[in-house]
């Protein structure tokens, strides 16, 4: 592939002997093979290194990333989680992405508008005082939005 490639990209300068008898033809056909190989690694290897496609193995350990992750059963929705919380593209901040984000994480917390510029976040009793959970609840709702804490049932 890779040797076509530059045998292509080479023969309109005119220098090199591109036969696969010469040198340079040798060179390219052997540099060529090289870059194949590397090519396939990296497809390999490619979804896994981006959340939104990653597999089961490579998406948890995408989650061992952060200081809270998936319990969702459903790796999709798992990877939407993550997506959300990386910032990735394509992630809506839209109030049900971030309920879905919530939710895909564990998070046992209720979000509603409670004005147009804040959100109210009602969590279970007990949770309310729990810093780690509320830093990131916090980090999940867009920082143009005010929060408002609430104690539910």
């Amino acid at each position: 592939m890779y040797a076509g490639y530059l045998a292509r990209l080479l023969t309109p300068l005119g220098v090199y002997d591109l036969r696969e008898d010469s040198v340079s033809g040798a060179m390219i056909c052997a540099l060529g093979s090289e870059l194949d190989e590397v090519y396939e690694q990296l497809q390999s290897g490619l979804a896994d290194a981006f959340p939104q496609t990653a597999g089961a193995e490579a998406l948890a350990r995408w989650e061992q990333a952060l200081p809270r992750h998936g319990a969702d059963p459903d790796p999709d929705n798992r990877r939407a989680a993550l997506a959300y919380l990386l910032g990735q593209d394509e992630v809506s901040c839209s109030l049900a992405a971030i309920r879905a984000a919530l939710e895909a994480c564990g998070v046992p917390a209720g979000l509603e508008m409670s004005g147009q510029n804040t959100v109210t976040v009602t969590v279970p009793p007990g949770v309310a005082g729990d810093a780690e959970l509320n830093l990131l609840i916090r980090g999940l709702i867009p920082a143009h939005l005010g929060i408002v804490w609430a104690e539910g049932e």
